[in-house]
């Protein structure tokens, strides 16, 4: 998806009134039923993925991850107990509902044509992508899905299976998954200090159970541009033998990489023409959020030497404090 397209407001709003009729038309085939408490009736596990929420400590001011920690919080327990039964479909946005500042949720981290844009709700996507994996995973038929046109991480921090990622714009592009198993399954998600989790889970194991082989990764370069290229696969497995039963190709593709990470985003950038320059507020309100960010800078760096005090053997007072000081926002008048 190219911000930069003209039409793209055309396009979203035009598919924004036809995905709406469709919930309202097709109310009932969308999973929103939640499960009274995900206990011991719910014992086994079908599909899982973990991810961590800070992707490098040094750069968590500058991709905006205090926001996108809680976005993600707000998403997780939208998405947390939701029964999906026999042919009902999950739909992340119509769980989640419309990522607005009204809402409770802040601005992250948006990638944008290679530069870092401040978006309410931003860094979704995560949790989208952590919806796809586990989805596959647990043997649920994939309806939507939309993956990344750009890949950021350095090879060495490479950690997630190739593809399993997921681009997501409300309403425009969403992540649909439908229960073709003969029972029911409920969706766990949590946020904890360091993690996203997302199982899906039921009453018991099927017969045959499913996961994902990434294949034939690669990487090249191009023209002197680097990618990654690879295959997705889901295999079914007898649970009791792992004799194969049948495996197909979820997707296969090059995609770009991003070498390097921008170093500052759009309150911090001295562009003024960049078509993905973030388009709300006056320049004012960018000169106030760049010392917002500035504020918060030093709040992690007063952290960061609290928990080295901690480390060097002062206990639980040092703990209580860093984990203070690492909470702290300052909110430009």
């Amino acid at each position: 998806m190219d911000r930069r397209d003209p039409w793209l407001a055309w396009k979203v709003a035009a598919h924004g009134l036809v995905r709406r009729a469709r919930w309202v038309v097709e109310s009932r085939r969308y999973a929103r039923r939640r499960a009274e408490r995900v206990g011991r009736d719910w014992a086994a596990t079908l599909g899982s993925h973990a991810s961590r929420l800070v992707r490098d400590p040094e750069r968590a001011v500058l991709e905006l991850a205090a926001g996108k920690e809680t976005n993600l919080r707000i998403a997780a327990a939208a998405l947390d107990g939701i029964v999906v039964r026999p042919r009902e479909v999950l739909s992340m946005w119509f769980a989640v509902g419309a990522p607005t500042a009204e809402r409770g949720f802040e601005h992250g981290m948006e990638l944008r044509s290679g530069c870092i844009v401040p978006t309410v709700g931003g860094g979704l996507c995560q949790i989208a992508g952590g919806l796809f994996e586990a989805a596959l995973r647990a043997g649920l038929t994939v309806v939507e899905h939309h993956p990344h046109s750009l890949e950021l991480a350095p090879e060495p921090d490479r950690i997630r299976p190739f593809g399993t990622g997921a681009a997501v714009l409300y309403p425009y592009r969403d992540v649909l998954v439908r229960n073709d198993h003969p029972f029911d399954v409920v969706l766990r998600a949590d946020v904890d200090d360091e993690t996203l989790r997302i199982d899906v889970l039921a009453e018991r194991l099927p017969f045959v159970v499913s996961d994902v082989e990434e294949r034939n990764y690669r990487v090249e370069r191009l023209e002197g541009r680097l990618y990654r290229a690879a295959e997705l696969w889901r295999v079914w497995r007898r649970r009791d033998s792992g004799t194969l039963v049948r495996e197909t190709i979820v997707l296969a593709g090059r995609v770009p990489v991003l070498e390097e990470m921008p170093d500052s985003h759009c309150y911090t950038c001295d562009k003024t023409s960049c078509p993905s320059r973030y388009a709300e507020g006056t320049r004012e309100r960018a000169a106030a959020m760049a010392e917002h960010e500035r504020a918060r800078t030093a709040a992690v760096a007063a952290s960061l030497s609290v928990a080295a005090v901690h480390r060097s053997g002062l206990g639980h007072a040092a703990e209580t404090i860093a984990g203070r000081v690492h909470r702290l926002r300052v909110v430009p008048a």
